[in-house]
């Protein structure tokens, strides 16, 4: 085999959504306390169709976890990116910029991390993309019973868990990236 790729765990995703979700409540109670004290028209208007959009983000978050149950689905947060435009409609922008930076973010952080191991290197996620390490920066690549351990020659460890869904044969993994290491990769 030529390549591996390994998905790590983030157990993180649950608190992720939780907050995303807290901030479309802050935002439907926003938008309601906007449109009962609204001066305009437009401005009520606008906060009526983000106390929409922020009770169909609830409810798709509602029903992501009622009957999916998976916190890779982004769709739930969705609901943000239209809770800013509203805000920019009614030329709030402090809540827009943090509905936007809060999605961005969220996107980030709850994207799927794949490590792959390829016969040039060891790509891994970093915050925006993928860097590659070569053999030669690398001391040791090991997996053992579910923990990918990365080990620089910088003294950089990277160690991290990886999920059920990427099945791996460790004794071949192990001796693909170990004749990589030694720079006897024709034996693979």
């Amino acid at each position: 085999m030529n390549q591996f790729e390994l998905a790590l765990k983030n157990e993180k995703l649950l608190y992720y959504h939780r907050m995303a979700v807290l901030l479309l409540i802050l935002n439907f109670a926003a938008f309601i306390i906007v449109a009962i004290y609204a001066a305009t028209s437009t401005t009520r208007t606008f906060a009526i169709i983000g106390i929409a959009v922020s009770t169909f983000g609830l409810a798709m978050a509602y029903w992501q976890y009622a009957t999916v149950k998976d916190a890779s689905d982004k769709r739930s947060v969705i609901g943000l990116f239209f809770a800013a435009i509203c805000w920019g409609l009614m030329q709030s922008w402090v809540p827009a910029v943090i509905c936007l930076l809060v999605q961005v973010f969220y996107s980030i952080s709850t994207r799927k991390q794949i490590v792959t191991i390829i016969c040039e290197g060891v790509q891994y996620p970093s915050l925006f993309g993928t860097t590659i390490a070569t053999w030669n920066t690398l001391n040791n690549v090991v997996l053992k019973d579910g923990l990918l351990t990365i080990d620089f020659k910088n003294n950089k460890i990277i160690q991290a868990e990886i999920t059920e869904k990427s099945p791996v044969n460790e004794p071949e993994f192990n001796r693909f990236c170990n004749a990589h290491l030694t720079g006897n990769s024709a034996a693979v």
